[in-house]
């Protein structure tokens, strides 16, 4: 135990000494070049009207999927599902969502349009939403 302790500090105080708190060089051109303060970038972005609809929509997307699988027992519990069937359901919303998330993917990949994707993908979501509430309803 000394001799590892008598090695960690010995190794310390020659990584203290011997090295510097920048490169000589810039190792980027990223690292080289000036950042623009949080507050002016943040400005910049709320003053696009695609920043702000692409950020409301991916918002909404990743809100009501949150906020269905946090209260999926509440909303099947008064259509006599169990625990058990809720949590099965649940896990199946999240192996869609990761079914749909490659798919999602492979899309952009294909058409390079996040707008577009969004809409779409929105706009599937509402669908899926009301296909669930249709078949609880008349089961």
């Amino acid at each position: 135990m000394f001799y590892s302790n008598i090695f960690v500090v010995t190794s310390s105080l020659i990584l203290i000494i011997f090295i510097k708190n920048k490169p000589p060089t810039p190792p980027s051109l990223a690292a080289n070049t000036k950042k623009e303060s949080y507050l002016k970038s943040f400005k910049i972005c709320l003053s696009n009207k695609d920043f702000i609809l692409l950020t409301f929509f991916f918002g909404l997307s990743i809100g009501s999927i949150s906020t269905l699988a946090t209260i999926v027992q509440q909303v099947l519990q008064p259509f006599n599902y169990k625990s058990d069937e809720s949590g099965l359901i649940g896990a199946l919303l999240i192996l869609s969502g990761m079914i749909g998330s490659g798919f999602y993917g492979f899309m952009h990949d294909k058409y390079q349009n996040y707008k577009l994707l969004l809409i779409v993908g929105n706009v599937v979501q509402l669908f899926s939403w009301g296909l669930f509430i249709v078949f609880l309803y008349f089961q």
